[in-house]
């Protein structure tokens, strides 16, 4: 008995979250509702381990949750929720794409959020944090509260690696294999691929910095005082950042302490279907999923190309769940097996044993969900991260991309019978999965877990790597390189100088030879006569 009275306190310990909990601040400015998901996983994963977590967002709880304290900042910037036209994205440039991330996305939403009274009295709020979890996308604007309460800094990415990202915690991104957010290049490249990809990999840095961290330093000491250290340095003393990414899902790449790859921590146990689907699959031949995503407006689709899709979608022997608004669908007569709705329990769908195909864009989120659950793709991708997502799909035989532009009844009709018609994609698809789901731990746990380290830890400033104190010129060796330069010039010319001297020996010693020849003949005449 005695036994069992120590034994069962070790069991506690060992099962239970802190006795006492954390206290962090989550400050999250983008009004994109996906991106959120994964921000709002982690938090409430932390609520539910005790720790108390102020979250700054667009997006408030609707019912209370045990220590989750809203700060409300919707209404500050317009949503991004099904709110951006298919044809904006799809005709945007490269740089026009960067503009939009380090301008639209950062100065403009660190401008207006610093306005909001909400972030006012956080300012002059006296409360103490143990740690501040912070969105990392197109501005550091807000990094400012790390020094306003002198917590540690843990990054949070819900894109795939951004080199920006990349540069503040001295994580390599070699672009010779190392893909870029910007451009949709990763194998296979021509020269001029690589130097385009080169390019992007350096100017994104440097844009990032002139167009987003220069005008946000500004607006970010009107609102903490001049006193504020370059948002550069509190952003390069960030112990922690965690990206939405994952090796199994993408072409493997180096990553430092600092930085953990959660790819697919929004991703919940999938639940059984509500009942009216349900009755739905069980008298289907199969499911055919389609969704565009949550930012681009359904509306926006060109009439001709999304009659076209309809057309084939509705001619299919499979029950189709299209998520948008019948009303989006101008002309288009319902059918029986195209079932509308403008939310469907994706992930529950996806997981379905019936489910034959998803119809996407290829977004993050969605790519991962798609991966989780073994479902092969038909991609519609109109971002270049899109492009990359469903290139990896059909590098792996588990999806086939179509561009917008190239959309019509014909290519449409094809890709989804390879796929629905060829098992091969489908158990490329669960093999694609069991490679996925394979991990010592969950993404959430591995999450929660590096975030209570670095606050047990005080920062955990051994995590962070000396490459991110060395300048430019140090980091790449050019200085080494620049000495190893200058001892190829010497001994090129030392060698050179060397080859003319026996040059000219030689032909002295030549010139010797025959003057020396002339003269024993000479000498030889001379003596006959």
């Amino acid at each position: 008995m005695r036994q069992m009275l120590i034994i069962i306190p070790i069991l506690l310990i060992n099962i239970s979250p802190f006795t006492t909990g954390f206290k962090f601040l989550g400050l999250f400015p983008l009004p994109i509702r996906s991106n959120f998901l994964m921000y709002e996983t982690i938090f409430k994963g932390l609520a539910d381990r005790g720790h108390e977590i102020d979250v700054l967002s667009h997006y408030p709880q609707k019912t209370p949750v045990k220590n989750i304290n809203d700060i409300d900042i919707s209404g500050s910037i317009p949503s991004l929720d099904n709110n951006v036209s298919i044809e904006s994205v799809s005709k945007m440039t490269r740089i026009e794409s960067a503009w939009s991330v380090f301008r639209t996305h950062g100065v403009d939403v660190c401008e207006k959020v610093l306005q909001h009274r909400a972030l006012q009295i956080l300012r002059k709020s006296k409360k103490k944090y143990d740690g501040i979890l912070i969105e990392v996308f197109g501005t550091d604007c807000l990094l400012g509260f790390s020094h306003l309460y002198k917590a540690p800094v843990i990054g949070i990415t819900s894109s795939m690696h951004l080199p920006w990202a990349d540069e503040r915690m001295g994580n390599p991104d070699n672009p010779s294999y190392v893909s870029n957010y910007f451009i949709p290049f990763n194998k296979n490249m021509t020269i001029g691929q690589k130097i385009e990809l080169a390019t992007a990999t350096v100017l994104s840095k440097i844009g990032y910095h002139l167009i987003s961290t220069i005008p946000s330093e500004m607006r970010a000491r009107d609102f903490f005082g001049t006193d504020l250290p370059p948002l550069d340095q509190l952003a390069f003393n960030m112990s922690l950042l965690l990206v939405n990414s994952y090796f199994g899902l993408s072409d493997p790449r180096p990553t430092v302490p600092g930085l953990i790859e959660v790819g697919g921590l929004h991703i919940q146990n999938p639940k059984n279907l509500t009942p009216e689907l349900a009755t739905l699959a069980k008298s289907a031949n199969g499911i055919i999923y389609f969704s565009m995503g949550t930012v681009v407006k359904l509306s926006s689709f060109d009439n001709q190309k999304l009659q076209s899709l309809l057309h084939v979608l509705s001619q299919l022997p499979y029950t189709v769940l299209f998520k948008g608004n019948v009303q989006d669908l101008r002309s288009f007569k319902p059918t029986d097996n195209i079932h509308f709705s403008e939310w469907f329990p994706q992930i529950d769908i996806l997981c379905h044993s019936k489910t034959k195909l998803f119809i996407t864009p290829g977004g993050q989120m969605s790519i991962q969900e798609a991966a989780f659950c073994g479902v092969p793709i038909v991609g519609i991708p109109f971002l270049p991260h899109q492009v990359l997502n469903v290139q990896f799909f059909e590098s792996k035989g588990a999806g086939i991309g179509i561009e917008y532009d190239d959309i019509d009844e014909f290519k449409i009709k094809r890709a989804i019978k390879t796929i629905t018609d060829n098992n091969t994609y489908h158990k490329n698809a669960k093999a694609l999965a069991r490679v996925y789901n394979d991990r010592p731990l969950s993404p959430l746990q591995t999450a929660l877990f590096w975030i209570e380290y670095v606050i047990r830890h005080k920062g955990a400033f051994h995590l962070r790597t000396k490459s991110v104190d060395l300048i430019w010129m140090d980091y790449y060796l050019l200085d080494v390189a620049f000495i190893f330069t200058i001892i190829f010039i010497v001994l090129l010319y030392l060698m050179v100088k060397l080859l003319h001297f026996l040059q000219d020996y030689f032909d002295y010693s030549k010139l010797q030879i025959k003057s020396n020849g002339k003269v024993s003949t000479h000498n030889n005449v001379k003596a006959t006569q």
